[in-house]
């Protein structure tokens, strides 16, 4: 890891001057790196459980959190989950010429505790909650403590400590100031077009907490199946989920938003309308006295002749108006995304009883989209008390402004059709759909060019298809930047209005076996881009540290996959790149009674 030089004295660790100068020292790599990290010369060690412990401040008013009490557990079993192993202490650089190698650790330097000071005990959990801890660790007065303002923003910090920590146990004294760029940081998951099992959602979440990202969007419903088991209208699961066994319980969805709480993660909830919906919101017209409430139209031919859901019947409504009152009781976060992707307007005005509808109006199919989602938001903000979120483009891109609430959430995945600017429609891109919409006051999360499911098309020099043998595809989303170079403030545009970016897991092709390697780590480049700051962009500095820190995730039971064959050594040459325990997180498992076949892999927290 390359620093830019960076001298200051650093009083709270009674030292000289410390001096930082590219220091590529694999004892000290984070990920994401923080805003402020000060490096020491000295070394100690941390003493091993029982004698180590982390423990709340005197006066810390968060002693009586569950939250962070399940913290402490937690990290202690992932601080110390291995025997100690000696390690080479080397600092590598490339600055010349080069700062003295760091003292090796004093085996009579010892912490045996990690102090805890939380400013604020409030437990909630939103899009402003306060991230922000300081880290300090010294051997001059022999000591660890860490505030923060919130137990969200400690438990980063305990995520920090435990990377500190070599397989050595040994730490280096320091100062990490940090807290994330962006309040947004989420990963989209689609349980809909392939089911994904409560306890891999579990081992998701842990990765996302390692990462410190801190938003899971969740996909649960779409065309292919409805696994959400609805408690006024049981039958849309019944009929649309894939069968019985691939549906999310009521306690199935309590479960992983507490899961999710403990480590600092919010849920948001999508149900996609008005599109998105054939055939399994409605198979076998459970919902509107055995007919449907979606729209037959030639449009949707391909995918079995029925389009979005009936915006001109007001049954449609009441469903709706129904089942979100459900959805926002069980899922408490403040925002609710109701899709609005991928409608095809000719669909409804290709219907007779729609046209006629239309007709009647003096309406066109985008004006019934436009009036379709007005109203859906304004339930969601007046009635249900929620932020409305939806797609960008989408068919809420025609809703006038003045009827969009204020605290409107655009997730802009990709171009946009512009109708309300001078003259003509023109069609724009991220750059100018982020400007337009921020211009208007309204949030934007970046999903545009972070798709996990679209592999590189070709490597840097235009020739190697696929996956390249000397180029891993997570550095692609690593090069883009939510605002850097993308918002026109001389349009109006307001950078301060993009909260943040999503990487988007969509289900065409993951399930239980492959889903993890296939998002971990190319999110945890998206991860450092949310958290770091702007200027910590460099994918050749960040390699080294991705490389620990994958080892890292692959140690504690997360399956990711391997960024390179091999990885650049900084200041010295190519060597292999491997993780010493990348066996440790699977285990053999002999087969269940009713097969005869052999054993089997198992990942160890499935």
């Amino acid at each position: 890891m390359s620093r830019s030089v960076v001298c200051l004295t650093v009083l709270t660790l009674s030292l000289s001057t410390v001096c930082s100068s590219n220091i590529a020292d694999e004892n000290t790599m984070v990920w994401p790196q923080p805003q402020s990290q000060s490096v020491g010369p000295k070394a100690g060690y941390v003493a091993v459980p029982p004698k180590f412990s982390f423990v709340h401040a005197p006066t810390s008013a968060a002693s009586a959190s569950s939250i962070l009490a399940a913290a402490f557990k937690r990290y202690e079993g992932i601080c110390f989950q291995h025997r100690p192993e000696p390690i080479t202490w080397i600092g590598r650089c490339d600055a010349s010429p080069c700062p003295p190698n760091p003292l090796p650790p004093d085996r009579s330097l010892s912490l045996e505790k990690l102090s805890v000071h939380v400013l604020d005990a409030d437990e909630t959990l939103g899009m402003s909650t306060l991230e922000n801890y300081t880290l300090t660790i010294s051997f001059y007065p022999q000591s660890a403590n860490l505030s923060a303002q919130t137990i969200y923003g400690a438990i980063h910090g305990l995520e920090t400590f435990s990377q500190l920590i070599q397989p050595d146990y040994s730490i280096r004294e320091q100062v990490i100031v940090d807290y994330p760029r962006f309040p947004h940081r989420s990963v989209l998951i689609d349980s809909a077009r392939h089911f994904l099992p409560v306890p891999l959602l579990f081992a998701h979440l842990d990765a996302m907490a390692y990462n410190k990202m801190n938003v899971l969007h969740w996909h649960i419903v779409d065309m292919p199946s409805f696994p959400y088991e609805s408690v006024k209208f049981p039958d849309m699961s019944k009929n649309g989920a894939f069968d019985e066994n691939h549906t999310y319980s009521p306690s199935d969805i309590q479960s992983v938003i507490q899961y999710a709480k403990y480590r600092g993660i919010r849920v948001i909830p999508e149900f996609d309308v008005p599109g998105h919906t054939f055939p399994a919101w409605d198979r076998r017209g459970v919902l509107h006295q055995n007919s449907t409430l979606l729209t037959k139209c030639a449009v949707y031919d391909s995918v079995g002749g029925y389009g979005p859901l009936r915006a001109d019947l007001e049954a449609t409504y009441t469903v709706l108006e129904t089942l979100f009152s459900e959805v926002a009781e069980a899922f408490p976060d403040q925002v609710f995304n109701m899709g609005g992707d991928e409608v095809h307007p000719e669909c409804w005005e290709q219907n007779e009883d729609v046209a006629t509808y239309l007709k009647l109006h003096n309406m066109t199919g985008s004006d019934l989209g436009a009036a379709f989602t007005k109203r859906v938001m304004q339930f969601i903000d007046a009635t249900l008390k929620k932020t409305a979120m939806m797609w960008r483009p989408g068919i809420g891109d025609s809703v006038a402004l003045e009827d969009t609430p204020a605290d409107m959430v655009y997730d802009v995945y990709g171009p946009m059709q512009v109708t309300p600017w001078p003259e003509k429609p023109v069609t724009i891109g991220y750059n100018e759909s982020a400007t337009y919409t921020t211009k208007y006051g309204h949030y934007v999360v970046r999903s545009a060019n972070y798709y996990l499911d679209q592999f590189c098309t070709a490597d840097p020099d235009n020739k190697h298809y696929g996956t390249y043998w000397g180029y891993w595809q997570g550095w692609e989303y690593y090069n883009v930047d939510p605002v850097h170079g993308e918002i026109d403030v001389a349009a109006g545009g307001r950078p301060e209005l993009v909260i943040g970016g999503c990487a988007n897991m969509w289900g065409e092709h993951v399930d239980a076996t492959n889903f993890m390697p296939r998002v971990w780590p190319r999110t945890s480049t998206m991860a450092e881009r949310f958290w770091s700051a702007a200027t910590v962009n460099d994918s050749d500095t960040a390699r080294p540290r991705l490389h620990e820190f994958r080892c890292k995730m692959v140690r504690r039971g997360i399956p990711a996959e391997p960024i390179a064959s091999l990885s650049y050594n900084e200041g010295g040459p190519y060597h292999v790149a491997f993780c010493k325990h990348d066996s440790d997180w699977y285990e053999y498992r002999p087969p269940q009674p009713w097969y005869n076949g052999s054993w089997a892999i198992y990942p160890k927290h499935v």
